[in-house]
């Protein structure tokens, strides 16, 4: 009797292992869409290219804790009700130009108590718009108008505010060498993964996971160096390795695609 008690008791243990398991399937895929939120922007065309629907993946993000989703996003910064801005046709075209998408960021941060919101900033380097790439980065600057030394001549010094185009480009340092710029995230995209407001949504929500988790990325540097030398490839690549590493994907993954 005691042996048949225990055999009872080992299916019932079995039975709730197989229910555990049931239940653990979703804990796979948010522990999948939490790495690659953890990744940051330079995951961003991955999700492009992976065509996986914006309503899908937002509820992945909230299943798995995710402290920036892209229902936020739409919500605090486009301020634009979740999923319905999806389905009413409103989000086909990008929304803005850089001071704008600025100013979406600035929302997102704020209602996540993030402080200092405003100083954070989403920067771009279009030197490769033939190459068919954009390079951006999310900066903290602690101040607003700057005295810098021109991006692509150092020679010519320049004193820009928020309304200038230039302001949205990253700088090191200030023109007396007094350090400016911290860098939080960044990412080499291709110009096909930025030209919807779904697109941008995705950007912006993978970055500012980056700046409320707080850690710096200090190799930003010598990838715009790279850049600005017209070695645009060797950063593409160099960032497709290191994201298709940590993601277990194939080489080439986050790469434009030429096929329609």
């Amino acid at each position: 009797m005691k042996w048949m008690i225990g055999l009872l008791a080992a299916m019932g243990m079995l039975s709730a292992l197989n229910g555990c398991q049931i239940v653990t399937v979703p804990t796979a895929t948010a522990y999948d869409v939490t790495q690659t939120v953890a990744v940051g922007g330079s995951a961003q065309p991955h999700l492009v290219y992976s065509k996986k629907e914006l309503i899908e993946l937002n509820e992945e993000m909230e299943a798995a804790g995710v402290p920036v989703t892209l229902a936020d996003t739409y919500e605090h910064g486009y301020l634009m009700r979740f999923p319905e801005s999806l389905k009413n046709g409103r989000t086909s075209h990008l929304a803005g130009g850089i001071e704008t998408t600025n100013t979406y960021f600035h929302r997102i941060l704020a209602a996540k108590n993030v402080p200092d919101a405003g100083s954070y900033l989403v920067t771009m380097i279009e030197t490769a718009q033939v190459e068919g790439f954009t390079l951006f980065a999310i900066v903290h600057r602690p101040k607003n108008a700057i005295r810098v030394k021109k991006k692509l001549d150092p020679s010519i010094l320049l004193t820009i505010k928020p309304t200038e185009p230039e302001y949205y480009i990253p700088y090191r340092q200030e023109a007396d060498g007094r350090r400016l710029d911290t860098v939080y995230d960044w990412a080499a995209v291709p110009n096909d993964c930025f030209v919807t407001q779904e697109q941008q949504a995705l950007l912006l929500t993978l970055m500012s996971n980056k700046v409320i988790k707080q850690e710096r990325a200090p190799n930003y540097w010598k990838a715009e160096e790279k850049w600005l030398a017209g070695d645009h490839m060797t950063v593409v690549l160099e960032q497709d390795d290191a994201v298709c590493g940590k993601l277990g994907l194939e080489k080439g993954t986050t790469i434009r695609r030429t096929d329609p």
